[in-house]
């Protein structure tokens, strides 16, 4: 069960279209948003965050960096699944980067069904885990 979330992306159309589709699907009880790095490095140092989604193509430090500079540097959070987005099909590149990390790489606009089935992965890691 995911209680909170983040969506990290520059783009504020796309965090709404996100949001809204894991509302429906998740209902996380905490859903947060951050339009940059920095947004984000706050929302996670502040609060306990099940699940981070991350937009790779950003001004500045994109959602690579957020994903290897931040998550992985931080003890707290090497558990912390991802799901990307992207407007762009990376998905070979990015999973050797990312380490395993990354549960899903969605291609925006995010397809609802693929959504959820990443959802579903999280929600039986997190359970198998427990």
């Amino acid at each position: 069960m995911i209680k909170s979330a983040l969506i990290l992306d520059d783009s504020p159309s796309a965090r709404l279209d996100l949001k809204t589709k894991v509302d429906i699907i998740a209902s996380p009880g905490e859903l947060y948003e951050a339009s940059n790095y920095e947004e984000a490095v706050q929302v996670m140092l502040q609060h306990s965050i099940d699940v981070v989604f991350v937009d790779l193509s950003m001004p500045k430090k994109n959602g690579m960096d957020f994903i290897v500079d931040f998550i992985h540097t931080q003890e707290s959070l090497k558990d912390t699944p991802v799901i990307v987005t992207t407007s762009v099909d990376k998905n070979s590149v990015l999973r050797k980067a990312l380490k395993g990390q990354v549960i899903s790489l969605l291609t925006k606009p995010v397809n609802m069904d693929l959504l959820e089935n990443a959802i579903v992965k999280i929600s039986y890691k997190q359970t198998a885990q427990n």
